[in-house]
């Protein structure tokens, strides 16, 4: 399910639409209470809503969520009178559907909108897609950056953790924000981690490996304990840094390398987020407002091409960016898919969520239909 703040807004450009539709309806939407906004929304959107019920789970709209209801009612106004939306016109909320296989969160009549506020994501993709659509290869999902890409330097930072957490002053940690109690002791034959008052896995104080402390332990010991005390204890660090650092570095250099010594962008329209049918690329927030045109892969340009793929380690996060330029017009769009763990050091496998660098424009690749 996704959280509040998305459901608000997609659902108040729906809602706006609906007002513009039908002027009985209430416009005071950003001074209503959440049931009143879900109410609303349930009788203007044509199809089932229920798994946007979480935001009546709040007793009272945040600034934060008036603003974004506001956005939401500012994209609408423009929407029904550029695409000329009538009192017909279907509403189809999509946000509750994570098996599409496209990015459209609306539909309005026959034309489908994804919606953005302040984030320049363009996908939460997987780093096997990034590959498989850059190089034609068939990677599985699953595929960890670390793992595959520098096994050596990963294993280094790991073991360098691991040596920190058997020497923790006094053999013990803990935290305790309010809603959990996490802990680790540390004795001469064992190490217990502790979460909510529970042993949850006791393991030997010997040297182990990733994998063993990857089946010596579940996902939520990771986050809540053992990627808690990383965050509390060796966030600064020198040592720890450097050698997480390398591995970034190792990581960056043969990802990059693969991909070049094999760029072969057969499906480089889905990695720019176009597909079989068009749709409308619509972002607002407090300062801005804008609507691009997102073309058919039929209608996508043969003039776009990969002009560089590279690296960048800020610190000891990896960033892969991927330069795409119009060969038409010149101009070039810098894409970073940020190479990080998403629940923690060590637990599961890095995300890849892929963003459009700030200061770049979509424009290059789509059609601006209206900016403000």
């Amino acid at each position: 399910m996704a959280d509040i703040k998305t459901h608000l807004r997609e659902l108040s450009v729906a809602v706006g639409i609906g007002i513009k539709k039908n002027r009985d309806l209430p416009n005071n939407l950003a001074l209503t209470k959440p049931k009143d906004f879900f109410n609303l929304a349930y009788l203007i959107v044509n199809n089932d809503i229920s798994s946007a019920r979480n935001i009546l789970e709040i007793p009272v709209f945040t600034p934060e969520h008036h603003q974004i209801i506001k956005n939401g009612l500012k994209l609408a106004d423009i929407i029904v009178k550029i695409f000329n939306v009538g009192p017909s016109d279907r509403i189809i909320w999509l946000g509750s559907d994570t098996q599409k296989n496209d990015p459209i969160d609306l539909i309005v009549g026959n034309i489908g909108f994804s919606l953005k506020e302040e984030s320049y994501i363009l996908e939460n993709m997987g780093l096997y897609k990034y590959l498989n659509l850059m190089t034609g290869s068939s990677f599985s999902r699953g595929l960890h950056v670390f793992e595959y890409f520098s096994p050596q330097e990963y294993n280094n930072w790991f073991q360098y953790t691991w040596n920190r957490l058997l020497n923790i002053p006094g053999g013990y940690w803990e935290t305790n924000n309010g809603r959990y109690h996490s802990s680790i002791h540390v004795t001469d034959n064992k190490v217990t981690l502790n979460y909510n008052n529970t042993d949850i896995k006791i393991l030997p104080t010997s040297p182990i490996t990733i994998a063993d402390f990857q089946q010596s332990t579940n996902s939520v010991v990771r986050e809540k304990v053992f990627s808690k005390w990383i965050n509390e204890t060796l966030r600064t660090d020198t040592a720890y840094l450097s050698v997480k650092n390398q591995c970034s570095i190792v990581a960056g250099e043969n990802l990059c390398r693969y991909v070049i010594d094999n760029l072969n962008p057969m499906n480089l329209a889905r990695l720019l987020q176009i597909y079989e049918i068009e749709y409308y690329y619509a972002k607002s927030t407090s300062n801005e407002l804008k609507i691009l045109k997102v073309p058919r892969r039929d209608d996508f340009s043969n003039e776009i091409e990969v002009a560089n793929v590279e690296y960048s380690v800020p610190s000891s996060q990896l960033n892969i960016l991927t330069t795409i330029r119009n060969k038409q017009t010149g101009r070039y769009l810098t894409i970073r898919n940020e190479c990080r763990f998403s629940h923690g050091q060590f637990n599961g496998t890095p995300e890849a969520k892929m963003y459009y660098e700030h200061g770049n424009d979509l424009s290059v690749i789509y059609t601006p239909i209206y900016e403000k």
